[in-house]
């Protein structure tokens, strides 16, 4: 029996312990415990004072000790049980919660404890019988609610989840972690103002809660609050530096910020932390494509596919790094790996599709075929298609051009819209810029400065932009990146215009069933190509683009081998164009020029793993690596300046140089192209026609060597073709802006009246 003062002090420590301070009651349990060692009370009670502190090993040495006395308690056994149960020893849990229901059936925290075990091991149906239990027994029992919204959350029931957490507050509405679940809840259906009173609740009952301090932060970054975002995961991390979810989710964070190193040590210390964290390393992965350290990001990336074979993100991620290097085959391995899982990949199509035009050993037919396969899937936008409104298809003086873009900015294709956009008339055409933007630079503001409707999509569902170009009423929608990185082409799934277009961002056709139109030139896509393309093609008189060329270009200088006594040529093309069949072909060029000196530049290279890797290809088609240059990356000014240093332009096939050889010829350097079987290999001839120089154009291997060689041997033509280039350029169809973009218009006014004419037709047949 316990004296006089053991009761007391058993008073003091149990008051203690209901108000909440664990510490102050610790010295008198154990007390307690030293002079009645014995004493399963004591015993029990010092458990639970422990687990409150956070001593999980001294709190289950003392509820088990508490067990090996004499008549232990059911309370003993159940407590035990929730103490395992939180560390996900489920097993050994309940048969301890089993054995406190038997000691006292009428113990509703027993049949909690079982449910949320069986909660935790997927047996939904028992755990909501051992809730319905547990309320019989006890109706007010704030954790019987608590458990049954866990139990709904869990099978993704966001608003019966809500109505118990809500009971079990109402109840008990001092418990944090019910006030965090119920937040996650709130997030969970897209409520993040009550998502964040809820996290803030949780915080306001107990700041060492680090789950609420790191789920507030994702509620931030999802409003895009980064800087709010970061604090808070900070803090969860300063209360609790092993949890890898912050860790994870900090790097998320700093992502957006673009602090590329700082995200890189949050996803190393999650994966310190969760050594099998497959999405930490996956995003590593990603990172270091970004920053082209491709030998990095393959180790993270095999790490995450060791970990999970089926990680669909990993398998993606893999075959884009396996491109960048120009490692073709491997590449469609891993495309097709990916298919075997995820037959229906949105990105991995458009990215497989992409690929494709790169490929030697791929011909018009099977990239044509490709992209009809994927034409075919199921239409996700079949069941609302027709969005576009009917009665507005009839002739009228000026149409409404939509053009949908991720491209408004710093890239490729602004070269070529800019001078459209500058030139399309009033009186004609209305314009609106549906922009799929993640970053904005100086481009994007100039083109926004020219006066037409501008239109931010990034972050809006397809069905959403595609109800907006509707509002909009859109006469003719076009795409103007095809299948290639940031496309909206599902947008068009939805057929929110009368007439939809693809043009200029894309050298294939898209496969789109609900495209009808594409933009060419009887050069890239001559008679007898249309049964390549699933839409109609609409040839312009002269070329298919216009060239803005760079308003802040370097000066042309005096013709580099007049210096140097050798001629260089150069090509400044991405890596992954730099085929086989490309290097064995300047290898020859080089061959028969011993004194040339071939310069090559390209963001990949930054990797020192990959240079050594391509140069060693090099030496493999017997090229001597000390003739070739290799330059990785570099501002634009310094990328246009390299061609002051280079007499000829070599282009690569089967994807030869659009944007490239245009700023090579802007520079004075004249371009030695291949045409080849597809739209891919013809954009430079179709410069090439456009400017008078169709002696530049090869259509075999031997062709384009021996221009290659004749030019090299020609220093007069090419001091000529140097002073001249841009006059030339300037003059010809290629850089008129103002006649280039009626074509375009008279393009776009016979795609409509053809639209009129079709709709007519169903009126009166």
């Amino acid at each position: 029996m316990m004296t006089h003062d053991n009761n007391d002090l058993m008073r003091q420590a149990l008051a203690l312990l209901e108000t909440g301070n664990a510490s102050a009651a610790f010295p008198a349990l154990k007390k307690l415990c030293d002079a009645r060692p014995s004493d399963p009370q004591a015993w029990h009670f010092l458990g639970i004072c422990n687990s409150a502190l956070g001593n999980t090993l001294e709190a289950e040495k003392c509820l088990r000790t508490a067990i090996a006395n004499q008549s232990p308690s059911a309370y003993t056994y159940s407590n035990l049980g929730t103490l395992l149960a939180k560390q996900d020893r489920f097993d050994e849990a309940m048969p301890l919660f089993e054995r406190a229901a038997e000691i006292n059936p009428g113990l509703a925290d027993a049949y909690v404890g079982m449910a949320y075990v069986h909660l935790q091991q997927g047996r939904f149906r028992e755990a909501e019988t051992a809730c319905e239990k547990a309320d019989r027994m006890d109706p007010e029992l704030a954790e019987t609610h608590y458990t049954r919204g866990l139990i709904y959350a869990a099978q993704k029931d966001w608003t019966n989840a809500i109505k118990h957490y809500d009971r079990s507050l109402q109840l008990s509405p001092q418990n944090s972690d019910v006030h965090n679940n119920l937040g996650i809840a709130y997030a969970s259906l897209d409520d993040l103002d009550h998502a964040i009173a809820g996290y803030q609740s949780a915080i306001n009952i107990d700041r060492g809660n680090y789950k609420a301090h790191a789920n507030l932060g994702v509620a931030y970054a999802q409003r895009r609050m980064f800087p709010e975002a970061i604090s808070e995961y900070r803090t969860a991390l300063a209360i609790n530096i092993e949890y890898p979810t912050a860790h994870f989710n900090l790097g998320l964070a700093y992502s957006a910020q673009l602090e590329t190193d700082l995200a890189i040590n949050s996803y190393r210390a999650a994966t310190q932390h969760k050594p099998d964290y497959v999405d930490a390393w996956v995003n590593l992965g990603v990172i270091y494509i970004e920053l082209m350290q491709m030998g990095e990001s393959e180790l993270c990336l095999k790490r995450a596919l060791e970990i999970d074979p089926r990680s669909q993100e990993a398998m993606y991620n893999l075959a884009i790094n396996l491109q960048y290097q120009g490692r073709l085959e491997e590449a469609i391995s891993q495309y097709k790996e990916l298919f075997k899982i995820a037959p229906d990949h949105r990105m991995g199509w458009d990215n497989y599709l992409y690929f494709l035009n790169f490929l030697p050993t791929a011909d018009s037919t099977f990239i044509s075929d490709e992209h009809k396969r994927w034409g075919q899937r199921p239409n996700p936008g079949a069941a609302q298609r027709g969005l576009a409104r009917k009665s507005d298809i009839k002739n009228k003086q000026r149409l409404k051009i939509g053009y949908v873009s991720p491209d408004f900015r710093s890239h490729s294709v602004s070269y070529f819209l800019e001078p459209i956009l500058a030139n399309h008339r009033p009186e004609n055409v209305e314009v609106y810029c549906y922009a799929e933007l993640q970053k904005t630079d100086a481009v994007t503001h100039r083109l926004r400065s020219l006066g037409h409707h501008w239109r931010t999509t990034t972050g809006a569902s397809d069905i959403e932009v595609a109800k907006l170009v509707s509002d909009d009423g859109i006469d003719i929608l076009i795409d103007l990146a095809g299948h290639s990185s940031g496309n909206r082409l599902e947008v068009f799934s939805y057929r929110p215009a009368p007439a939809q277009v693809t043009y200029l961002g894309y050298p294939s056709t898209t496969g789109h069933p609900e495209v009808d139109y594409l933009l060419t030139d009887a050069w890239v896509d001559p008679q007898g190509t249309e049964k390549y393309f699933v839409e109609r093609l609409v040839r312009l008189p002269d070329s298919f683009s216009c060239y803005q060329p760079p308003s802040d270009s370097p000066a042309i200088s005096p013709l580099p081998c007049t210096n140097h006594g050798h001629i260089t040529f150069a090509s400044l093309n991405n890596q992954i164009k730099l085929n086989d069949e490309v290097l064995s072909l300047w290898g020859k060029i080089l061959g028969a020029l011993p004194e040339s000196r071939l310069v090559l530049q390209a963001r990949e290279f930054t990797d020192e793993s990959n240079r050594s890797r391509f140069q060693s290809r090099f030496v493999h088609k017997g090229i001597d690596a000390a003739k070739v240059r290799l330059l990785s990356s570099m501002t634009f000014q310094e990328h246009l300046a390299v061609y002051q240093d280079v007499d000829i332009a070599l282009d690569t096939f089967p994807w030869c140089g659009h944007t490239t050889s245009c700023h090579a010829l802007w520079m004075g350097v004249p371009v030695v192209t291949l045409s080849g079987d597809r739209h891919a290999t013809r954009m430079a001839s179709s410069i090439l026609h456009n400017i008078g120089l169709p002696d530049l154009i090869a259509s075999t291997h031997d062709e384009y060597a021996g221009i290659a060689l004749r030019l090299a041997r020609d220093q007069p033509r090419l001091a000529a073709l140097r002073t001249t280039m841009r006059e030339r350029m300037l003059s010809s169809p290629l850089c008129n802006g103002a006649a280039f973009t009626r074509n375009l218009e008279d393009a776009y006014r016979m795609m409509w009246t053809s639209m009129c004419q079709q709709q007519a037709e169903l009126k009166h047949p």
